[in-house]
């Protein structure tokens, strides 16, 4: 349930930073270790009552960026994904953050 608070943090950042400002859409990028449902959830918790309480959000998983250890290609996936140029076993050379407001209009 770390979502709830990562999530709260972001709508927090972001309501402070538009003031009023209307807006029309928010795209947000998720990691992989965080639970899609759980965020949107948050979300409409933490935005209910505020400008943004109505506004659409676009929810993207962004993926580790992970290096295969038989043929070196770099690939995004989740930790257990095979590369997808040998089928051999990655290792996550680079992990994106858990919640990032990606932008707004």
């Amino acid at each position: 349930m770390h979502e709830v608070a990562l999530v709260n943090t972001a709508a927090a950042t972001l309501l402070g930073r538009l003031g009023d400002t209307p807006t029309r859409a928010v795209e947000i990028e998720i990691g992989p270790k965080v639970v899609p449902e759980v965020a949107a959830n948050a979300w409409r918790i933490a935005v209910a009552g505020s400008a943004l309480q109505d506004v659409p959000v676009t929810w993207t998983t962004v993926w580790n960026t992970l290096r295969c250890l038989e043929c070196g290609a770099e690939y995004p996936g989740d930790k257990l994904a095979l590369c997808p140029r040998c089928s051999g076993t990655g290792l996550v050379v680079q992990e994106p953050d858990e919640v990032v407001i990606a932008g707004w209009r």
